[in-house]
Parts: C-alpha cells; sequence; structure tokens
C-alpha cells in the first residue's frame, strides 16, 4: 500500500512544497552564477520575494498540469513514459517561465531573452524530474 492512497489530494501538497523549493533552488543558482540573464526584483519587490513569488507561481502551475497528464494518459490507454513526462513538463516549464517573465513588474522575475526561457526549463525539467522520481519511490515504499 503506498503512502497517501486513503488521501490523494495530500500527494499534491507534498508535490507542490517539493516543486516550490527544487525552483527555488536551481532560479537562484542560475541568477547567482549567470547575473546578466535573469534578474530579480524590482523597485517594490526585493530579490528575496521575487524568487519566492515567481517559482510559486511556477509550482502552482506545475502542480495543476499534473491531473491534465493523468487525464492524457488515460485516454492513450497507456501509460506514460518518462521521456513522455520529461517532453510534456518542459513544454509546461517553458509556458510557465514565459507567463511570469511577462509579468515581470508584478512576479520580479526578468529574462534577457526567449532562449534563456529555453535553458532554464529544461534545466528545470531535468531536476524536477529527478526530485519527483525520488518522491514517487518515497510514496510507493
Amino acid at each position: 500500500m503506498s503512502k497517501f492512497e486513503h488521501n490523494p489530494g495530500m500527494m499534491l501538497v507534498i508535490t507542490f512544497v517539493a516543486t516550490l523549493l527544487t525552483n527555488v533552488v536551481v532560479l537562484y543558482l542560475v541568477q547567482s552564477w549567470f547575473p546578466q540573464y535573469l534578474v530579480l526584483g524590482t523597485m517594490s519587490l526585493t530579490a528575496t520575494w521575487a524568487l519566492w513569488l515567481s517559482m510559486g507561481k511556477l509550482a502552482l502551475i506545475n502542480t495543476l498540469a499534473i491531473p491534465f497528464f493523468t487525464e492524457w494518459e488515460h485516454r492513450r490507454g497507456k501509460k506514460l513514459t518518462s521521456m513522455d513526462w520529461m517532453a510534456g513538463y518542459f513544454v509546461v516549464n517553458f509556458a510557465g517561465l514565459w507567463l511570469v517573465t511577462r509579468y515581470a513588474e508584478v512576479f520580479g522575475l526578468g529574462v534577457t531573452s526567449w532562449l534563456v526561457i529555453a535553458g532554464l526549463a529544461l534545466v528545470l525539467d531535468f531536476v524536477q524530474g529527478l526530485v519527483m522520481m525520488k518522491l514517487e519511490k518515497w510514496r510507493t515504499s
């Protein structure tokens, strides 16, 4: 029996928190290593607040995408492979980052180019995949 089988909604909460923490760490490291491509903060928002606010929005988008992937899996009639999940979440991360950066004055995250968004989406996709595989292993143990 897997953890939270009696309460599957709790797994969404745990997924949100894990995704939020993952996003925050990755974006902090990217901003530290490549400050010329990514800006955190505005005149009204500190860099720390912008980091948590923008990555909270992305984590929410990522978490809300899970039921759609499950429905896609159900309609296909077969389980999604790891590559399917990675490709799907690359698109979700790219779209989510693009959306968040379009509202830089609200979320405090700015980038120099859509190529930066693509690179960041790829890095987030990889690290989120590792975290989600560990989380799934923990859930079923």
